[in-house]
């Protein structure tokens, strides 16, 4: 029994790792993510959405925003479904942020090795750009850095 435990660590020990890494991550953003109040470009991304139609979103957004139309499509349908707070608003860019710190912490592995990609991954969730910019944000920020 000790010895399947052993190797079972030994075989999935980095992926365990990243699990807990991102996990970690994710239990921080959120739990501290009702502190910081949304930007008013946040408030912005907000007004193309609220209360409108598709329709009506797309063209105000088409007409105003420089960002490409996935994220406002995306914030437009999170927003019919997301209940009230900015932790909520905040969500879907902690989810994409989250998940590209894995991903990178996959990359960093692949380029160098597993130690690298463990340290990488963690200097990834606790860098405070990506927090503040990337993951407490309500615009295409967490969405930008996942893609890339």
């Amino acid at each position: 029994m000790d010895t399947i435990n052993k190797a079972f660590i030994k075989k999935h020990g980095f992926h365990l790792g990243l699990i807990f890494i991102s996990l970690a991550q994710f239990i921080f953003l959120v739990s501290l993510a009702g502190i910081k109040s949304l930007w008013y470009d946040d408030i912005y991304q907000l007004f193309f959405s609220w209360n409108r139609s598709l329709e009506e979103a797309f063209e105000i957004v088409l007409k105003v925003d420089l960002n490409p139309p996935l994220w406002p499509f995306l914030s437009f349908l999170w927003l019919k479904i997301a209940p009230y707070g900015t932790v909520w608003l905040k969500l879907p860019s902690i989810i994409l942020t989250v998940a590209a710190g894995y991903i990178f912490g996959l990359s960093l592995k692949e380029v160098f090795n597993k130690k690298v990609g463990l340290l990488g991954a963690l200097i990834f969730s606790i860098s405070p750009y990506i927090v503040l910019e990337c993951a407490y944000t309500f615009r295409a920020y967490g969405l930008f850095l996942f893609a890339s």
